[in-house]
């Protein structure tokens, strides 16, 4: 028979699991546009960064489901192999490594060391705690794991608080230092400012309202299953806003093109608007020069025709005369 905390626990990891195979697949469509965009081209950290994410999603997504048929057989009551644990380290090693990068984008980005250095160690406090009560339910059953967690609540809570601490401020420090840039660029330069702060908006919110949900649900004693839905797609959600940002840049760039189209478009037909006018002006006083001298050339030639006419004239009179 089924007791309640095997159904609360299949309950949270079949969420868990059916949102998390959604998920990866995404992130394996844009692991390989990446690949197909900007692999060649990219910083060797950043090459590093998507490799070992995907690898370590895909890993903790397959030990995940061998875990749950492990249950299904097994129950909650017998000791859960290693697989378990190692699935729930390339989670952590996921977040560590989305988190990382972030910080390090954020260096490259202002070239000092405060935010990143603040960054990467809250970040290392967060895998090493997680990492650590992982560790403890190493050779213990699901029920034991659930007694683990009443002695060791803080471990957990601590680690998915300071998650999401990380995720703020690095949202926060992206959109302070695009905003500080954003009265020195041009206005479509201005637009992709505007883009970006919006994604890394939507990144730090979709992965720091799961982790705080995650504590939320662990402390609760009334739903001991259920954080572990949102403790498997938390994962996911990190590799696939991490693959989406990066991949954004050929949004980002067919804005660019398009604003540069226009100009270009502009500075043409403001080109060709000259050749058709310049000629007209450096012909034009041509021509009225050329008809100037022509209507003086016949204005003197008559004048030169009324001055012989009038001296035949006073020849023919005086010999008459």
């Amino acid at each position: 028979m089924t007791s309640a905390i095997d159904f609360e626990v299949l309950s949270g990891v079949h969420l868990g699991l059916l949102v998390a195979s959604a998920l990866w697949g995404m992130t394996s469509l844009q692991a390989i546009e990446y690949c197909r965009q900007f692999f060649k081209s990219d910083p060797l950290y950043i090459k590093v960064a998507v490799t070992v994410v995907w690898t370590c999603s895909t890993a903790h997504l397959v030990l995940q489901v061998a875990c749950l048929q492990e249950i299904f057989t097994r129950g909650t009551k017998q000791p859960v192999t290693v697989m378990l644990p190692a699935s729930m380290i390339f989670g952590f090693v996921v977040q560590a490594a989305v988190q990382s990068m972030y910080a390090l984008r954020i260096f490259k980005f202002c070239h000092r060391f405060y935010v990143p250095i603040f960054c990467w160690v809250v970040a290392t406090y967060s895998f090493a705690v997680q990492t650590t009560f992982t560790c403890l339910s190493i050779g213990g059953s699901i029920e034991e794991f659930f007694l683990l967690r009443k002695e060791h609540k803080w471990m957990m809570s601590s680690g998915y608080t300071m998650a999401a601490f990380v995720d703020i401020i690095i949202t926060f420090a992206f959109c302070c230092l695009l905003h500080m840039n954003r009265g020195y660029v041009k206005l479509r330069t201005k637009r992709i400012l505007e883009i970006l702060c919006l994604l890394s908006i939507e990144n730090g919110l979709a992965t720091s309202l799961i982790a705080i949900t995650i504590v939320v649900l662990f402390n609760i004693e009334k739903r001991r299953g259920i954080f572990l839905a949102f403790v498997i797609i938390l994962v996911h959600v990190y590799a696939l806003t991490m693959m989406i940002l990066l991949n954004r840049r050929t949004r980002l760039r067919s804005i660019n093109t398009k604003f540069v189209g226009l100009d270009a478009m502009k500075s043409l037909s403001f080109a060709l608007r000259q050749q058709k006018t310049l000629p007209v002006l450096n012909i034009t006083p041509d021509s009225s020069q050329d008809a100037y001298n022509d209507n003086t050339a016949a204005t003197h030639s008559t004048i030169r025709l009324d001055d012989s006419t009038l001296a035949a004239s006073e020849v023919s009179r005086k010999s008459s005369a």
